[in-house]
C-alpha cells in the first residue's frame, strides 16, 4: 500500500490542506515558510506515533488565525488515506483501518489542547476507518514507521563514538539473516575475549594495573575488602563495543595507510556518510515481510552537496525506491518524501513527483503537478524546459514570462522605472526563447488553490493593419485572473521607438546597431513609421540583442531612465504582478 492522501488541519501555518501523494518518490518544493517542514513533521507524528519521544505536539503547533487570539484553539487533525494493494493481504492486516465507502485504509489523529485544573495538556485521539471511536490495536500502529533525515544535520555529533552513535545503533540492529553468513553476537564476543586473553595488550593491561594502580589501592583498603582491581580490555556487551566504532575515509591514494577523521572531512562528505548509515536501516528487508509501512522523510538533501553530488544522490534514491518496492517480486509498502530548495534536484525529478507548496492568505496550499491540468504535450515540453536555471520559477510566487533575451535583459530596468525591485518582490523572469507560453498556462488555472501570478509579455505580430496573429489571440484566450497576456503591436523594438520618437538617446541606439543606413525612417505620421519600421524589424539587419544591451547600459543612468517612456503594455504587465 502507499499513502495517497494526507489532510492537515490547524497545524502551525496550515489552516487546512490536502496533499495528493505518488506511490514512489514525492518532492515537496516551495519558498521558505511555505509549509514543507510542517508536512514532513505531520508525517513523522503520524507514522511515528508509537514513539513520541523524538517529536510531539505542543501548544505552539496549533494554528493561530491572525485575527484571533490563541484562546480556544481548534484541534489539530491529520487524516491519512492509504491505497491498499489489490493483490495482497493488506486489507486483512489492516482491517480496523478500512473504510468501505472510500475503499481506503484510513488512519486519523486528533490533538486537542485542554486546560485541566489550570494545567494545559495536549490530548490525543487515534482511530481508524470511517468513524471516530474505532479503536486501533497497538500492534497495528507498530506496523507504521519512518526513517527521518533532518535538514540541520550534525553528522559528526551522530557518528562519533558514544552512547548515541547512529553507527553503533546500525550494527546493534542489523539482522544477520541478510548478511553473508549467520553471525551470532555472543559467539563474536567470546571469540574476541579469547583472542585478547592471549594477546600482548592483555598482559600490558595487567602489568600497568598491578604496578600503577593496584599497588596503591591495596594499601588504602582493609584486609577483608577486595584488594585487586580488574580491568577488562573491552566491554562484555556487544552494544557497548559497536557504539565505540569510528568511521574514517581513506586517502585518495590507494597505497596509503592514512585516513581522514570525520573532523578532517568536508561537511558534504560527512553528510553522505551520515545518510548512508541512516539508510542502512532500510536494508533490513525482514521488516518488509511483516506488512510494515515505511516512509523515508528527507529534508533538504542538497545541504552541503555540490550540484553533481545532488544529481548522484537523487538518482540513488530512485534506485533505492525501485529496489525496496520490488523486494521478492512484490510491491512493498515504501514511500519517499523529500523537501528541497534546490533547482538542481527539481530539474532532476520526474515532473509528476513534484508537489508545489505556497503560503497564501494565512494558509498553506499545494499543487501536485501530476494532478494538475497539464496535458501530455505540456508535460513533455516542461520536462525538457525545466533545466537547473529555469526550474527556479517553481519556487516563486510571481513570474514574468518573456519570449527573448532582449525582454529578459531589460525587464528589471523597466521595473525600476516604476519603483519596483523585482528581486525584493521575489519575481522570477523566465525567458521562454520562443512561443511555448501555452504549456505553462495550466499551472495558473483558476481551479488551482495556489497564489501563482504571472504576466506573459510577447508580440502581437501585427502586420501593418492586420489583426494580431492567431497564436497571440489563442494565447490571450488562455489567460485568467492569475495569468494575463500583454502584447506589443509589432515587436518590443517598435514599441520602444514609437514611445520614444523624441528621445535622441533611443534613436541613436537604433541607428548605431542597424547595419544599413536608412535615412529619415522616423519621419512621417505613425502609420508611415509603422510601415517602414515593420520592414526593418523583420529583416535580419536589426540586431535586437545589441539594442537591448546598449539600452540597458544607458538606462542605468538615473537621468536617462527618468526621461525614458515605458511602453504601456510593459507597464501594465509589471503592474499586474505587483497588485
Amino acid at each position: 500500500m502507499y499513502l495517497k492522501y494526507l489532510t492537515i488541519k490547524n497545524f502551525r501555518a496550515i489552516k487546512e490542506t490536502t496533499l495528493n501523494f505518488n506511490k514512489g518518490v514525492n518532492v515537496l518544493i516551495g519558498a521558505n515558510n511555505s509549509g514543507k517542514t510542517a508536512v514532513i513533521d505531520a508525517l513523522r507524528l503520524s507514522l511515528g506515533y508509537k514513539d513520541q519521544k523524538k517529536i510531539y505536539v505542543s501548544k505552539n503547533d496549533f494554528y493561530i488565525n491572525s485575527q484571533k487570539n490563541n484562546e480556544n484553539l481548534l484541534p489539530i487533525t491529520f487524516d491519512l488515506c492509504f491505497k491498499p494493494n489489490d493483490n495482497s493481504d493488506e486489507l486483512a492486516w489492516f482491517y480496523e483501518l478500512y473504510n468501505p465507502e472510500t475503499d481506503y485504509l484510513e488512519l486519523h489523529f486528533k490533538f486537542e489542547l485542554k486546560n485541566i485544573s489550570g494545567l494545559e495538556r495536549v490530548f490525543t485521539t487515534v482511530w481508524g476507518g470511517k468513524n471516530e471511536g474505532n479503536i486501533i490495536p497497538n500492534e497495528i500502529l507498530h506496523l507504521f514507521t519512518h526513517v527521518y533525515l533532518n535538514a540541520l544535520r550534525d553528522a559528526q555529533r551522530y557518528l562519533r563514538p558514544g552512547k548515541y552513535s547512529k553507527l553503533g545503533q546500525l550494527f546493534s540492529n542489523a539482522n544477520p539473516q541478510y548478511l553473508s553468513e549467520d553471525f551470532d553476537k555472543e559467539d563474536m564476543i567470546s571469540e574476541l575475549k579469547e583472542f585478547l586473553n592471549d594477546s600482548k595488550i592483555n598482559k600490558y593491561i595487567d602489568d600497568v594495573n598491578s604496578q600503577y594502580i593496584n599497588n596503591h589501592y591495596s594499601e588504602m583498603t582493609f584486609n577483608d575488602s577486595p584488594n585487586n582491581i580488574e580491568i577488562n580490555a573491552f566491554s562484555q556487551d556487544f552494544d557497548d563495543i559497536v557504539n565505540n566504532f569510528e568511521i574514517k575515509l581513506p586517502f585518495s591514494d590507494p597505497d596509503s595507510n592514512h585516513f581522514f577523521d570525520l573532523s578532517q572531512n568536508g561537511l558534504g562528505y560527512n553528510n553522505l556518510i551520515y545518510i548512508s548509515v541512516l539508510l542502512g536501516d532500510l536494508k533490513d528487508l525482514n521488516k518488509f515481510n511483516q506488512g510494515l509501512y515505511v516512509g523515508l522523510c528527507i529534508e533538504e538533501p542538497e545541504s552541503h552537496l555540490q550540484p553533481q553530488l545532488q544529481n548522484l544522490f537523487f538518482s540513488y534514491l530512485n534506485t533505492l525506491n525501485e529496489e525496496l518496492t520490488n523486494t521478492n517480486g512484490n510491491n512493498q509498502s515504501f514511500q519517499i518524501f523529500i523537501t528541497s530548495h534546490s533547482p538542481t534536484l527539481t530539474a532532476k525529478a520526474d515532473l509528476d513527483s513534484i508537489i508545489l507548496l505556497q503560503h497564501h492568505k494565512n494558509n498553506v496550499c499545494n499543487l501536485s503537478l501530476k494532478n494538475s491540468e497539464l496535458n501530455r504535450e505540456d508535460r513533455i515540453y516542461l520536462h525538457k524546459f525545466l533545466d537547473v536555471t529555469k526550474s527556479q520559477l517553481l519556487f516563486s510566487n510571481k513570474i514574468i514570462f518573456v519570449e527573448g533575451i532582449s525582454e529578459a535583459l531589460l525587464m528589471p530596468i523597466f521595473a525600476k522605472k516604476l519603483n519596483m525591485n523585482l528581486d525584493k518582490e521575489g519575481v522570477e523572469i523566465v525567458n521562454i526563447g520562443g512561443l511555448g507560453f501555452k504549456h505553462f498556462m495550466p499551472l495558473f488555472s483558476e481551479d488551482s488553490n495556489l497564489s501563482f501570478k504571472a504576466s506573459v509579455i510577447t508580440d502581437k505580430d501585427n502586420e501593418l493593419n492586420l489583426e494580431p496573429s492567431d497564436t497571440y489571440k489563442n494565447l490571450k484566450n488562455l489567460g485568467n485572473k492569475n495569468c494575463k497576456v500583454f502584447g506589443a503591436d509589432v515587436t518590443l523594438e517598435y514599441e520602444l521607438l514609437i514611445n520614444n520618437k523624441d528621445n535622441d538617446l533611443v534613436l541613436e541606439i537604433f541607428k548605431s546597431v542597424h547595419s544599413r543606413k536608412i535615412p529619415n525612417f522616423l519621419e512621417g505620421n505613425v502609420d508611415t513609421f509603422k510601415e517602414k519600421f515593420f520592414k526593418i524589424a523583420k529583416c535580419k539587419y536589426l540586431k535586437k540583442s545589441d539594442i537591448a544591451m546598449k539600452l540597458a547600459i544607458k538606462l542605468s543612468d538615473e537621468n536617462n531612465l527618468k526621461i525614458f517612456k515605458l511602453p504601456s503594455y510593459i507597464e501594465n504587465a509589471l503592474n499586474f504582478i505587483n497588485e
